[in-house]
């Protein structure tokens, strides 16, 4: 298994309901404690080392902290294990909404059906409907990011079917690009 490998905070668990679920709680100093104590691991928490990160790294009393990625080789197996075993108590949605409520960054695997049906997804933009002229009406990946005074980025289109756009491409080539201001 290479999540072995992985920090404990930055890999995959598997849920009661089978699904994965990512965890992503690396790299603020409060996230760490904060995914143990939503997985009631409070207790292991309390045995880890916790003293600031930005001391000089001579005057560390131990390998590793908390407050900082990643954890230490000492404690890893320990920490992912006992993650590990949490996250099979509880389906995946369970832990999506109790992480979500500590503001501990982590999600539910999704299939990209699910994804691109998600209302969050929908609504923030991140999926878009487009029409295409083969497919019709469809959803696609929208913008991951966004400029400032920038109107057109969310002007999505499909792209030109193959051969069809030949005669266009000098054309489309020479267009400036798009003003933003």
């Amino acid at each position: 298994d290479l999540g072995a490998f992985l920090d404990p905070f930055y890999r995959t668990y598997r849920c009661a309901d089978g699904r994965g679920f990512y965890v992503v709680s690396c790299s603020i100093r409060t996230h760490p404690r904060r995914v143990l104590h939503v997985l009631g691991l409070d207790d292991l928490a309390a045995g880890l080392p916790d003293f600031d990160a930005y001391l000089d790294r001579r005057d560390w009393p131990d390998e590793w902290t908390m407050r900082n990625y990643p954890v230490g080789d000492r404690d890893r197996k320990r920490i992912a294990d006992a993650m590990e075993a949490a996250f099979l108590a509880r389906p995946s949605w369970e832990w999506e909404a109790l992480f979500g409520a500590a503001k501990a960054p982590a999600s539910a695997q999704r299939s990209t059906r699910e994804w691109l049906s998600d209302p969050h997804a929908l609504a923030s933009g991140l999926v878009l409907e487009v029409n295409d002229p083969r497919h019709g009406k469809m959803r696609q990946l929208g913008n991951l990011a966004w400029l400032l005074g920038d109107e057109g980025a969310m002007e999505k289109r499909p792209g030109p079917v193959a051969d069809e756009f030949r005669s266009d491409l000098p054309a489309m080539l020479a267009e400036a690009p798009r003003k933003v201001r």
